[in-house]
Formats: C-alpha cells, structure tokens, sequence
C-alpha cells in the first residue's frame, strides 16, 4: 500500500496534481491511499471539478479520502486495514483545508477529528499532532491538539503524516507509530527517504 500524506504540488495547479495520480496508477502497489495538503487548492477550491476530472478518471486502486466532505466519506477499508484521512490543519496564511484562524478553543477542529472512528487501524492526516514531530526550526510545537487527544483515544496502528517538513522521522507512542513522512526538508530538497513500514 503506498501512502500518500498531501501536498502534491506547489500551489494546486491542476496539470501537475492529474500528473500524479496518473503516476499513482502506474506504481507496482496494490493500492494508493491519499489525502491532500495544505498546497492542494484544487480540491478545497473546486471540489466538483477535482472529482469530474480526477477521482472519476483515476485506477480503481487510488483511494482518495477527505473526511467531512461530498468528495470521499473519509474511510475506506484496505487489505483488511480500515483507513481514516484528512487533510486538514490548523491555520496557517489562508492556505488550504486550514481551520479557522480565530478558534481559541479549537472547537471545529476537535469535532472534526472526532470523525474517526475507534476502530481505525491507520489515520492519515497532512498536519501532525501536537508534541509529536511537530517542532520548527524555531522550536515551536506547531501541531493538532485536538488530533493528539483524539489519537489518544483510538489508539490506532499508524499514524501518517507531513506538512512540517524538519519534523521528518518516527516515533512509537502507546503502541501507535507516529511517522512524519515529509521528503522535501524545509528548504525544499527532496532528500528524506520514503518510509517503508511492514504492519
């Protein structure tokens, strides 16, 4: 299963994004789960042309999910391994999927994430949660504590995700493996190496 954590291309553009999931469907895989990022305009901008030219054309074998929209249900079940994906974060400069910038409470994004279910096996997110190979280069944790509380909670077996690029690597919590899968360091260099997990 290749997993893909968002963040297909620059800003969005669309030639770039039907580029990949055309080289999605051609991988030696048996299946493609992915979710956007926060560089994916196209999809949280135009969802219903995103869907007519993209996710209806696409392989069979290319899972797209994008919990709390009209695009996919946000699971799927996999190989016998049920699959949660989102790829929203917290703000951050108006990009896409972002949560409300004035939220002090983080409400949205806390029932947001309560949208996976206690029995999912691998969550997939583009943001990290927080405390969790979330740190900047100017040291700050940047992550999701609504997702970090919520994690807790459902205990799956994987958790995938990116977005902040220096936090790459990682960690075993309470049985659950937290992997920062970002392959561009922060200075945009495709030098991280995918990860290769066996479950």
């Amino acid at each position: 299963i290749l997993i893909h954590a968002g963040d297909w291309s620059n800003r969005g553009e669309e030639e770039t994004v039907l580029d990949l999931f055309n080289w999605f469907g051609e991988q030696p895989c048996k299946d493609v789960v992915c979710i956007a990022g926060n560089h994916d305009f196209w999809p949280d901008e135009s969802p219903i042309s995103f869907k007519r030219d993209v996710l209806e054309g696409s392989s069979n074998k290319i899972h797209y999910l994008q919990a709390g929209s009209t695009l996919s249900p946000g699971t799927c079940t996999v190989q016998g391994l049920k699959f949660f994906g989102s790829p929203c974060t917290p703000w951050f400069h108006s990009w896409a999927f972002n949560f409300p910038e004035v939220d002090s409470f983080q409400e949205t994004a806390a029932k947001h994430w309560d949208l996976i279910p206690d029995d999912t096996d691998i969550v997939i997110t583009h943001g990290p949660p927080h405390n969790i190979l979330d740190q900047t280069d100017e040291g700050l944790n940047v992550g999701s504590a609504p997702l970090a509380s919520r994690l807790r909670d459902v205990k799956p077996k994987m958790h995938v995700f990116g977005h902040i690029h220096e936090g790459y690597g990682g960690r075993v919590i309470n049985n659950t493996y937290y992997i920062n899968a970002s392959m561009h360091t922060r200075k945009m260099n495709p030098t991280n190496p995918p990860v290769i997990v066996d479950l």
